[in-house]
């Protein structure tokens, strides 16, 4: 994370406060028009965010990567996914996964948070000893082309899906 002796870490930082946000809205738009009561899970989950997010830069300022938020923020994510995976198949509705755009979506942020949430753990450990720091790298590409991946089949579903929509009609 460092260019030139530079740290840029406060990049980072304030890129996660958007992508939190983004993702926990898309989250609203895919669990609570299903179900109402997944507006406090979703709501928790932001919340457990601003609070790790604040108390991290108020103990290791803005500058030093917010590693503990990052994680807390992962696992928020990836049980949110499970909860949406699970209420996927307990529907009655049966849906054609290859081309159901909310569900690569969700796949998507499940490969890449739980990947990185196992990444998380073992960078330390990597870094300590010295050794796999090019595996380290290569990992988080594959990591963000999974994500990245997945998520732009899930836009090409949905385009798909709304270009059929008006000849349907």
């Amino acid at each position: 994370m460092n260019i030139h002796h530079k740290n840029n870490s406060w990049i980072y930082n304030i890129y996660s406060v958007f992508e939190a946000s983004y993702i926990c809205c898309g989250f609203y738009h895919l669990l609570v028009k299903n179900n109402r009561n997944s507006l406090w899970i979703i709501a928790s989950t932001y919340v457990i965010f601003i609070i790790s997010y604040i108390t991290e830069t108020f103990h290791h300022g803005f500058y030093k990567y917010h590693i503990i938020t990052t994680s807390i923020i992962s696992v928020c994510f990836v049980l949110l996914s499970s909860v949406y995976f699970f209420r996927l198949i307990r529907n009655e509705k049966a849906f054609n996964l290859q081309y159901y755009s909310s569900f690569w979506w969700v796949a998507a942020i499940f490969v890449y948070y739980f990947g990185g949430t196992m990444y998380n753990l073992f960078v330390f450990y990597a870094i300590q000893n010295n050794q796999g720091l090019t595996i380290l790298v290569h990992t988080m590409l594959v990591l963000n082309f999974l994500l990245y991946g997945i998520w732009s089949y899930a836009y090409i579903c949905s385009y798909r899906h709304r270009k059929l929509l008006p000849s349907l009609s």
